[in-house]
């Protein structure tokens, strides 16, 4: 409507925010406080999921760390009134049920949490595809539970919004998007710029886990991790090939790299348990280094991001010659 016109997105964030208000009053607070708590889930889920694949909870604190240290390369975006940080962490509840419960519930809870993360973001779709085919490769016989949740679920909330909105839902929510131009340089630029230079240790530490788990035959592992990650960062990358895709969609790109430098910090550590102790004491050390290294070529100011008199005279002033228009 007139009245509130907002982002190209679907609107589960609006929708939250809006029942949170009811609390907090009408502003930037509840929008802010959804986000804010989104990404302390985050950062559990992250923890959560990476110590319960190792049982190593440095390794699972260290993945959390780097995540959280993505802050700033990330556009400063995990606790502003937007909604990819909702998106995030519904996507890896979705993740952490789909991954480390039976099925066939945890399929369907599955399905519904990762259905929540498309109903705050579309790009969500980028990971519930990939998980689908993981089912059916691994676990056909229950992945229609999960499939058709998805399915059903994203199906029946897109008829009825495109009902209650008389058509425009589906021309707001997919067809706006599709007509942000491309840009070429972002082909490769999203791998080397925003992968290889800003976090070289970590990128290729989780290459070298999913490799490594490839040798080891380990095939379960190997092939979720590797859907995983290509969806996360496919959806960034995809994203960021398109005009207005700034900083902040690099977020869930930025969150698989984590959770994999944690798994990989584990595996490195682990391969080495048969060595002699000087050996093993030497090689620990340096992979500590790496990942030491890694964390301070993150190192930002915090206090840049807060916003001074003369921002807020300017947020002050647009307003103002808006509501001249």
């Amino acid at each position: 409507s007139l009245e509130f016109v907002p982002f190209i997105y679907t609107p589960l964030f609006v929708y939250l925010s809006a029942i949170v208000s009811k609390a907090t009053g009408i502003g930037f607070e509840p929008l802010r406080l959804v986000s804010f708590v989104s990404s302390l889930g985050s950062f559990l889920l992250i923890f959560l999921i990476v110590n319960r694949e190792t049982g190593n909870k440095f390794a699972a604190l260290l993945s959390a760390g780097l995540f959280a240290a993505t802050f700033r390369i990330s556009g400063a975006w995990f606790d502003i009134a937007r909604v990819d940080s909702l998106a995030l962490f519904l996507l890896l509840l979705g993740t952490h049920v789909f991954r480390f419960y039976r099925p066939p519930l945890a399929y369907i809870a599955a399905g519904l949490i990762l259905s929540l993360s498309f109903l705050t973001k579309q790009s969500a779709l980028a990971v519930i595809v990939p998980l689908a085919l993981y089912c059916v490769l691994q676990n056909r016989r229950q992945s229609p539970f999960y499939i058709a949740t998805a399915v059903i679920i994203l199906g029946l909330t897109t008829l009825a919004l495109e009902y209650l909105h008389d058509g425009w839902y589906s021309y707001y929510i997919f067809e706006l998007p599709r007509q942000h131009a491309l840009l070429p340089g972002k082909y490769l630029g999203f791998w080397q710029d925003d992968l290889l230079e800003l976090l070289p240790i970590a990128t290729t530490m989780a290459i070298f886990y999913l490799i490594s788990q490839f040798s080891a035959s380990n095939k379960d592992s190997a092939l979720f991790y590797s859907l995983f990650a290509a969806g996360m960062l496919g959806s960034s990358w995809f994203s960021r090939l398109h005009t207005g895709g700034w900083d902040n969609v690099l977020i869930p790109g930025y969150a698989a790299i984590a959770i994999l430098f944690g798994l990989s910090f584990h595996n490195l550590l682990r391969f080495i348990q048969s060595e002699s102790v000087e050996k093993r004491l030497m090689v620990e050390a340096f992979v500590i280094l790496a990942a030491v290294i890694q964390l301070a070529t993150l190192i930002y100011n915090p206090i840049e991001q807060v916003p001074t008199q003369k921002d807020l005279d300017a947020g002050n002033e647009f307003v103002s010659v808006l509501k001249q228009i």
